[in-house]
């Protein structure tokens, strides 16, 4: 049975002298809010002491209102410094706005935080990339990914009106690692958008993706997006490849030719809701 704050707090209370820092620091690190930590922080100076120099591992913004709250913090008195320093550190972002249609707001976000943020190397937006797409964000993006190394991207529950938008989000980041993709649709109605020729895409600087999670994704973005890896070799190194009902069954065949791309280099496949057969054939 898991503690609660408050036992939890009352057992250190009760044997803190006998407790090293670091076990305090781990458990900090392993609570659920800063709600809890909070409450923690009151029990003995050593928790205290233990919060005040916890780092998240990761900073979420739900909306203008929350980044304008920890703007005006920052430039504050008293906690500045503190919060500047705690900021210094993290290294994940976390965009997801509380109201699903809220106007997108992600390339302010970028700008803002980008210089506070010299160690963030994980960017997670959720719910947030929709029409209209405002063309600032790739450029924000780029900027980032210069002056900080983007190795983890993640975008889920997203829209787009062409493909080309995911596109220039992903070459973007062109120290790119893992990308992770779900729940994506392509909302204009028509013909799929034509894509790069080879050896255009070849040209581009684009990232060495290693890991790649796909998870129920559109058909026609999910052909669109390993036209992409393919195309654009974006995808010989990578060594851990899931795909969790990214595709309906008559995309078979770009599966089979991501898998043969890729070949010797892959170590780890899950592919969820599947049916193997499809891919027994196939020399990776």
């Amino acid at each position: 049975m898991p503690f609660t704050t408050s036992a939890l707090g009352t057992s250190l209370r009760l044997t803190n002298r006998y407790i090293p820092y670091d076990v305090i620091r781990l458990i900090f690190e392993n609570m659920h809010s800063d709600a809890e930590r909070r409450a923690l922080a009151l029990v003995s100076r050593a928790c205290l002491e233990c919060f005040t120099q916890y780092t998240p591992r990761d900073l979420s913004i739900y909306g203008r209102r929350n980044l304008n709250l920890l703007l005006e913090l920052l430039r504050g008195s008293g906690s500045s410094e503190w919060m500047t320093e705690r900021l210094a550190h993290i290294p994940t972002l976390r965009i997801s706005p509380r109201k699903i249609k809220a106007p997108c707001f992600v390339d302010t976000v970028l700008v803002r935080l980008q210089p506070l943020m010299p160690a963030m190397e994980n960017l997670v937006l959720h719910h947030c990339i929709h029409p209209p797409i405002i063309p600032f964000l790739f450029r924000s993006l780029r900027q980032l990914s210069r002056s900080n190394c983007i190795r983890s991207l993640e975008v889920s529950h997203f829209k787009i009106v062409n493909f080309s938008e995911l596109r220039s989000m992903i070459t973007a980041c062109q120290q790119l690692e893992e990308l992770v993709l779900c729940y994506g649709k392509i909302v204009r109605a028509g013909r799929p958008p034509q894509m790069l020729s080879a050896g255009t895409l070849q040209l581009a600087h684009g990232p060495k993706l290693t890991q790649v999670r796909l998870a129920h994704s559109e058909a026609r973005l999910y052909v669109a997006l390993v036209d992409l890896l393919v195309q654009g070799a974006y995808c010989k190194h990578i060594r851990d490849l899931a795909m969790i009902q990214a595709a309906p069954p008559y995309c078979d065949w770009s599966t089979a030719h991501l898998l043969s791309v890729i070949g010797s280099s892959l170590q780890h496949l899950s592919l969820v809701d599947r049916s193997p057969v499809a891919y027994a054939s196939s020399k990776w």
